[in-house]
């Protein structure tokens, strides 16, 4: 675990996702701690920080509830939401169409060449079955095209598909803190995994989580 980070190189050094992801495992342990209410909000914080974390809150939330009722559960989700709203709200007073631009430049990002759907086109332009179309955009290298496309479109949805049902076979399952950190680790996987996404600075979220 702590020779892992030299393993990405300078990468972890000139890339955001260090602060997410300690906020993601603070607020994680804060809720293996018994501090439920601080935990969900600094999962909230660390959620409006950068998205993934949001992945590892329903099964926090389904962690409260069986150990501590239905109210407290409520109650650290209204906490969780409340959070990420403060942090939004004056943003999207001051400039409503920034946020929307923001939110939505992400969500339409084309498939990114280190992602699982390319790697399958790359195989494919090696065997000469496909040419490669760059699209160089949004700050990264990316496959272009129509079957490109309809690959992140279907990687989008195998990832939320993977994320949900990680979801529903934690919540079958007794509410224990492995079983919690575990299923945290796998939703975050499953995200970066199928993800139309995948830089490498991505893997700097599980460094914490899988030891």
């Amino acid at each position: 675990a702590a020779l892992a980070p030299l393993a990405l190189g300078t990468v972890i050094l000139t890339r955001f996702d260090l602060w997410p992801t300690a906020l993601l495992v603070l607020g994680l342990a804060a809720v293996l701690a018994e501090r439920k209410r601080t935990g969900l909000g600094v999962l909230g914080l660390a959620a409006a920080a950068k998205v993934f974390p949001v992945v590892v809150v329903p099964p926090a939330l389904v962690y409260v509830w069986r150990r501590y009722g239905r109210r407290e559960a409520l109650v650290c989700a209204a906490i969780f939401a409340g959070v990420v709203a403060i942090i939004f709200l004056p943003f999207v007073l001051l400039s409503p169409g920034g946020v929307w631009d923001s939110l939505n430049r992400q969500a339409d990002r084309p498939l990114q060449i280190e992602s699982l759907g390319s790697s399958f086109l790359l195989v494919a332009h090696q065997l000469g079955l496909w040419t490669i179309q760059l699209n160089l955009s949004h700050g990264s290298q990316n496959q272009g095209g129509s079957l490109a496309d309809t690959l992140a479109a279907i990687q989008s949805v195998v990832q939320a598909l993977a994320v949900i049902a990680l979801w529903v076979a934690f919540a079958r399952g007794p509410a224990t803190q492995e079983r919690l950190v575990r299923y945290s680790a796998a939703c975050v996987a499953a995200f970066i995994a199928f993800g139309k996404v995948l830089s490498p600075q991505f893997l700097i979220w599980l460094l914490p989580l899988v030891p």
